[in-house]
């Protein structure tokens, strides 16, 4: 197959991505519906994948653990004094990616990776949480003997998006490891 990589602002103007006929786009760097609409222009492109998190549950009034795939409330909005939170910038940007792609009529799959653990994970996700854990700095959960969490391997976040890629499942799905993990057991 080909594979194209590039700068995001450029790459989806590329002729060859423009004029190829794609069995798949993966895009894995949409944080918000503006990022998200240039995939939806390519014609020729019979899935598109979309690499979100689930940190689009973090609003969801009431979210219940484990997370299904149809929690996530896309007009929800916080109290006015958490607009300018990180988290909700992150969260709610992703959700807005997933509202584009979803109302578009393109055939899509969405992935939500919980944590991305692995030696290869260049994103450094499980870095950022033991980071955050040394410094004595807040993370974003507020019960840490109660809330549960999961890991995935980068290992099995990569099968997952080869297969989704290669099959085209429609829909939504959470990529979570078997084990749930509470945070006090994570820093331990």
């Amino acid at each position: 197959g080909t594979w194209i990589q590039g700068d995001l602002k450029d790459i989806f103007k590329n002729a060859l991505v423009q004029n190829t006929d794609w069995h798949s786009v993966i895009h894995n760097i949409a944080f918000n519906d503006n990022d998200i609409r240039p995939l939806l222009d390519i014609p020729k492109a019979k899935h598109l994948v979309l690499n979100s998190t689930v940190s689009v549950y973090r609003y969801s009034p009431k979210p219940q653990t484990p997370y299904t795939e149809d929690q996530v409330d896309h007009s929800f909005r916080p109290l006015d004094e958490k607009l300018e939170d990180i988290h909700w910038k992150y969260s709610k940007g992703k959700v807005e990616a997933e509202s584009a792609l979803i109302s578009s009529g393109r055939p899509f799959t969405i992935l939500r990776p919980t944590i991305v653990f692995g030696v290869n994970d260049v994103a450094k996700r499980t870095q950022w949480y033991v980071d955050r854990i040394l410094k004595g700095e807040k993370i974003m959960f507020d019960t840490p003997t109660t809330n549960r969490f999961s890991l995935v391997s980068n290992v099995d976040a990569g099968k997952a998006f080869a297969l989704v890629a290669a099959k085209h499942p429609p829909g939504i799905y959470n990529l979570a490891g078997n084990e749930a993990l509470t945070l006090g057991g994570f820093v331990e």
